[in-house]
């Protein structure tokens, strides 16, 4: 709630002729968030738009901070104000619409947009739950995520139906192509970092997500899996480091052969995409969807399986595949999901041709275009 703040509105000197939008964000620099709207500000039409930028963080000097702060209107490092004086910073931009992308996330400040520096505040992209403050009106999402029957249960804000097929804008088209255009990473090098390939005579399940999105019920699926899949094995990250420990040891209740689990540290920000088409296909976790990661894998060329389940945080994956047009690898009960991950084990002509498929959506596709979003959004 507001506390004991009263809201207030903005003064407008003179008439408008530009909707002026303020984001406020700890992510804009090497953050995943960062770079998921790294380009957006730049395919703003600024005869309409004018987007000011409040960062509760320090400029890291990455490429990410640099191209948002040139292409928006104004960047201003706001970090170590209290709340109020920000909103004030917020409210002297005569701001129409506040849209907090981080939340509840490390450095997160949802009491600004609480305090109502702007007629209207709006939650999007930091995690998939409400902010639960009446001082946010909406929240932008798709369909697929929150089908409208799901507001009055999960969400104090007002859903904002975007036009795009995924409500989560993302940059791959414009600064991770490189690392498609690349020819794909062949064995030898996959054995240089470590991690199996799906041409080395197995079928490499993944995930890479962090560990703490993993829960009981994903991982006894994936020993289903394991299990009547021998040919199987499966790549995880050190994501926390102390996670393998307690996984070998569940995996070695569910009767599984320790070689069948494979696990590697992150990697380099430069190669990792490249490094993960390594992979056969990206297993969800369905207590909470892979988000980033899931887009990660998606532009690597990855298949992916995952399950709509009960919320936004897992349905997040199912979004991903229909704006991709593709219904072959989502299930909708935990059965199915094994089944789905079996069939495409078993099968290396159909998983090749649902591979095609996610290759061909890099381009054409709804999921990675950015500008359509843009567009939308506006």
């Amino acid at each position: 709630a507001r506390g004991n703040f009263v809201p207030w509105q903005p003064r407008y000197d003179e008439p408008i002729d530009r909707l002026a939008v303020g984001v406020v964000s700890a992510d804009f620099n090497i953050k995943p968030v960062g770079q998921l709207v790294r380009s957006v500000f730049g395919m703003i039409e600024k005869s309409r738009f004018q987007v000011f930028c409040f960062s509760l963080e320090s400029s890291d000097g990455s490429a990410i901070v640099v191209q948002i702060a040139n292409e928006c209107e104004d960047f201003q490092i706001v970090k170590g104000f209290d709340a109020l004086t920000i909103a004030n910073i917020i409210n002297a931009e005569q701001t129409h619409i506040l849209l907090d992308i981080t939340g509840y996330t490390d450095g997160g400040r949802v009491e600004v947009g609480a305090l109502k520096p702007a007629p209207v505040a709006v939650n999007y992209l930091a995690l998939p739950y409400t902010y639960a403050l009446d001082g946010y009106d909406y929240v932008l999402t798709d369909r697929i995520v929150t089908p409208p029957e799901m507001h009055s249960v999960c969400f104090v804000e007002r859903f904002v139906m975007l036009p795009s097929p995924c409500y989560m804008v993302n940059d791959y088209r414009q600064s991770a192509a490189e690392q498609v255009k690349r020819s794909p990473i062949n064995v030898s090098e996959a054995e240089g970092f470590g991690v199996p390939h799906r041409h080395d005579g197995r079928v490499v399940l993944a995930n890479f997500n962090h560990l703490q999105k993993l829960g009981p019920e994903t991982f006894g699926l994936w020993m289903r899996v394991l299990t009547s899949c021998p040919q199987c094995v499966l790549w995880l990250l050190r994501f926390p480091p102390q996670a393998e420990v307690h996984l070998r040891r569940e995996l070695e209740a569910h009767g599984v052969p320790q070689d069948a689990l494979v696990f590697t540290n992150k990697f380099a920000n430069d190669e990792h995409i490249r490094v993960k088409g390594a992979a056969s296909v990206l297993l969800d976790t369905l207590e909470y969807n892979a988000h980033v990661s899931g887009l990660d894998a998606l532009w690597a060329g990855l298949p992916l399986v995952t399950r709509a389940g009960s919320h936004m945080a897992r349905r997040c994956g199912a979004s991903f595949l229909l704006a991709l047009g593709i219904t072959e690898t989502l299930a909708r009960t935990a059965d199915e999901y094994v089944a789905v991950a079996e069939a495409v084990s078993k099968d290396r002509g159909k998983l090749e041709s649902i591979r095609r498929k996610v290759v061909s959506g890099r381009y054409n596709g709804g999921l990675f275009d950015t500008k359509a979003w843009v567009a939308g959004f506006q």
